[in-house]
């Protein structure tokens, strides 16, 4: 497999009857959303029990997740970061479980937070892929 500049993917495959084949990919990069902290940016949404919490507390973060373009919704793991986790530490993934069309799905999720000398501003990242995710701003104060 060799990767250029360009962002593709080349695969050889030697086979014993043909002449080797050639595969090309190039790489998908999803764009992200463009949209403000704390917007709602699609199917996909953030929100904490308690915002602003103050430092050595926990607060719940519920995953809500709706969508009427699947006839059935398989389930998905959504990917969770913070962008200060010694401030405000996340679980690495909550899982969506599946539903019908239509249906609303919503999980929580721990979040814990460390005592601060002056308030922190962090963003929790809820990643679906595909470009679908969710920046929610959180607050911890001291």
């Amino acid at each position: 497999m060799s990767v250029s500049t360009r962002r593709s993917v080349t695969y050889r495959v030697g086979l014993s009857i043909l002449a080797p084949l050639v595969i090309a990919a190039s790489l998908m990069v999803a764009q992200p959303h463009t949209r403000a902290l704390g917007q709602y940016a699609g199917p996909l949404q953030v929100l904490f029990s308690v915002n602003p919490v103050k430092g050595g507390n926990t607060t719940t973060g519920t995953v809500s997740f709706h969508s009427n373009t699947f006839s059935y919704f398989p389930g998905a793991t959504v990917l969770l970061t913070s962008s200060n986790p010694a401030v405000a530490k996340v679980p690495a993934s909550v899982l969506l479980p599946a539903s019908p069309v239509g249906t609303p799905i919503k999980v929580t999720f721990p979040v814990t937070t460390y005592k601060v000398t002056a308030d922190q501003n962090v963003t929790i990242r809820a990643d679906m892929g595909g470009g679908i995710y969710y920046l929610a701003p959180l607050r911890v104060t001291r």
